[in-house]
């Protein structure tokens, strides 16, 4: 069914790749040299895939709103450090971004600065970040791209350029001075309050 009705909205078959279940070890690997970007649905984000992709190096377009679980993407765009840059505010300012970046795809592959099929073809290019470029030519998701790449896929990197949504070791110790605090507050007899 899902096949047939993406059909009938006029997407073709090469633009779209279904896959069987891959080992936990390769799926973010598989992510990462197969997709583009990630449409983040408005109603109910994307949550552990918006982090699986973001962490995969592959930009998350996403509409927040006003609850909650439409609003995860943007918190983890913003986290990654890629929110400036596919955080939109409406549903108009969504479907331009992604005009504009797919008319500059298009520009840059016509004048041969980026090779046909790059995006999904893993023989076009060693890794996700290079986009499929040529020339060192840049595609129009690489500035968000390489954020990425630089903030995920590099194991040991100092803390000043590990955005915080990877950044562990940060997480790890703010969450225990955060718990340090409420013990204290509770073994004083303190008032309860709002710990930042």
């Amino acid at each position: 069914y899902l096949s047939s009705e993406i059909r009938a909205r006029g997407v073709g078959r090469r633009q779209m790749l279904f896959t069987d279940m891959v080992d936990e070890s390769d799926h973010l690997q598989v992510k990462a040299l197969f997709a583009d970007v990630l449409l983040d649905t408005q109603v109910m984000n994307g949550h552990t895939t918006s982090a699986d992709l973001l962490y995969a190096g592959v930009p998350v377009v996403t509409l927040p709103g006003d609850r909650m679980t439409n609003r995860v993407a943007s918190s983890l765009a913003s986290a990654s450090g890629t929110g400036a840059a596919t955080t939109v505010r409406s549903f108009k300012e969504y479907e331009d971004l992604l005009v504009e970046m797919q008319q500059a795809q298009f520009q840059m592959r016509a004048r041969g600065e980026v090779r046909q099929g790059s995006s999904g073809d893993s023989s076009s290019s060693s890794s996700r970040g290079s986009g499929g470029v040529v020339g060192g030519a840049s595609s129009p998701w690489d500035a968000v791209r390489q954020r990425l790449h630089r903030s995920s896929r590099v194991p040991k990197v100092s803390p000043p350029t590990v955005p915080p949504l990877f950044n562990v070791e940060e997480w790890a110790e703010d969450f225990e001075s955060r718990l340090a605090s409420v013990w204290e507050l509770h073994s004083t007899g303190s008032q309860t309050m709002h710990i930042s």
